[in-house]
């Protein structure tokens, strides 16, 4: 009874309907990892400069643990060294012994709005929101035009769905000078959460006015464009972030799904291939390559994409899938073991 169950999921799950594989929101979650910090000018997160023990270090220097460490050392009572060691911390990952810097540096200089973002990172990238968020409240209290706080309380509103609170964080970033590109991203971001795709799209065009090369901005076209099946608009886009990123992962992943819906079943399994080749964690990616296969009559093919998650998933779809085809392949036993994990 439970196989024939499964086998009655399977029809209505599998191959007929892509169901979230291609929705919109696949993509906005898989979000480019950079955009979560889109700063307002071209330098990446952790690129800042210190003066520290030898000299001036950058935060991706091979020595710059040394130097920044030996600085906090040897001037602990300066909260300048204490705020720069802390932040190399939170950048590596280490967030107990960065926010123990942090928390030193404040306390030797309450009134210094960038040792309050810093430590607000810190505890943002510690997974701590509510402390992350007080702390970049009173950041922007003590400067009110400091852009990068108000767009990591942005990031961090966004992050919890509550969304009037990051448009209004991106919003007064936009308002700020030089904060055009990085509000305005902000926004477009807020808005696509929400699938507000119009007004999502009208800040990705005004920010690519100003600043054409910005790959970003065109990645987030791209995913407007795709939810309002702008199918031609997103390639177009899409091409704009290969131009200027070769290997830019997400891309390939909505590439993928762009063929697909065109109907180009070749060019769809080849740029989820290469999507799968550098990022395996995501099934909504193999579900597609699978429906692909599929659909061209490549039954082995079809299994092999969704065998490496038949252990893992939880998945009910990708399960009836793969059951389907174990079936369909004569597997019985596999099919059955599979089903059963579907139902």
């Amino acid at each position: 009874d439970r196989l024939l169950g499964g086998i009655n999921l399977a029809v209505r799950l599998s191959f007929g309907s892509l169901g979230d594989t291609t929705d919109l929101r696949s993509f906005a979650v898989l979000a480019d990892p950079a955009t979560r910090l889109i700063l307002p000018d071209p330098e990446p997160p952790g690129s800042v400069q210190a003066t520290a023990g030898n000299g001036v270090a950058a935060f991706d220097d091979p020595d710059a643990e040394t130097a920044l460490r030996t600085a906090a050392l040897t001037a602990p009572h300066l909260a300048v060294t204490r705020m720069l060691y802390g932040a190399y911390l939170s950048r590596e990952g280490f967030a107990d012994d960065s926010i123990r810097e942090l928390t030193a540096a404040r306390e030797i200089d309450a009134d210094d709005p960038q040792i309050l973002y810093e430590l607000g990172v810190a505890y943002a990238l510690a997974g701590d929101h509510d402390r992350a968020t007080d702390v970049l409240a009173d950041a922007v209290r003590l400067d009110p035009e400091d852009r990068e706080s108000w767009i990591r309380q942005g990031e961090l509103a966004l992050s919890e769905q509550r969304f009037d609170v990051a448009a209004e964080a991106f919003a007064k970033v936009k308002s700020l000078p030089g904060g055009a590109a990085g509000g305005g991203l902000g926004l477009a971001r807020t808005y696509l959460a929400q699938a507000r795709l119009d007004e999502a799209l009208l800040e990705t065009q005004a920010v690519l006015a100003d600043m054409p090369g910005l790959y970003l901005a065109h990645y987030l076209d791209a995913l407007i464009k795709y939810g309002q099946d702008d199918l031609d608009g997103a390639e177009s886009a899409i091409r704009q972030v290969q131009r200027v990123v070769p290997d830019h992962i997400p891309s390939l992943y909505l590439m993928g799904a762009i063929k697909f819906r065109q109907g180009q079943l070749n060019q769809a399994e080849g740029s989820l291939l290469q999507y799968l080749s550098r990022d395996r964690s995501n099934e909504s990616a193999a579900k597609l390559l699978a429906v692909i296969r599929a659909q061209k009559d490549d039954l082995d093919g079809t299994i092999e994409a969704l065998t490496p998650y038949s252990q893992t998933s939880q998945d009910p779809q990708l399960l009836a899938m793969l059951g389907t085809a174990q079936l369909r392949q004569g597997a019985v036993s596999e099919a059955t073991a599979t089903l059963e994990r579907a139902v």
